[in-house]
């Protein structure tokens, strides 16, 4: 994405890791990587959410690399115009994390919820 884009894969790394604390997606994809449920369908919903986790962040900065500048300055401006989405989707987040057990079902609607922040 960085030779693609001709941005700095530091800078990108960066953007990468400051969407995912921003957004709450790097405890989403870490506590999906952690998950074993005993149900086999249970294990391909988790197993597919950690790597969508991952995905989502990578397709919203591979959107973003087209315009010129910084990535990080890019997420950055990003995250201010839409600081009310991201209050309400961290509210949610934060939801999540304090239930005990988290539970597959949670991590799909955070995805689901995700992939449409980040679509705005």
């Amino acid at each position: 994405m960085a030779r693609a884009s001709a941005t700095s894969a530091t800078h990108l790394t960066h953007a990468f890791t400051d969407l995912g604390a921003r957004l709450g997606l790097d405890w989403a994809q870490q506590t999906a990587a952690r998950m074993s449920p005993s149900d086999p369908w249970e294990r391909l919903l988790v197993a597919g959410l950690a790597r969508d986790f991952q995905q989502m962040r990578l397709e919203f900065l591979r959107r973003l690399a087209g315009r010129a500048g910084d990535p990080e300055i890019t997420v950055a401006s990003w995250a201010d115009g839409h600081a009310a989405g991201i209050r309400q989707f961290r509210a949610m987040v934060a939801r999540a994390r304090n239930a005990t057990p988290v539970t597959p079902a949670m991590l799909a609607q955070i995805a689901s919820q995700a992939r449409n922040l980040l679509a705005r």
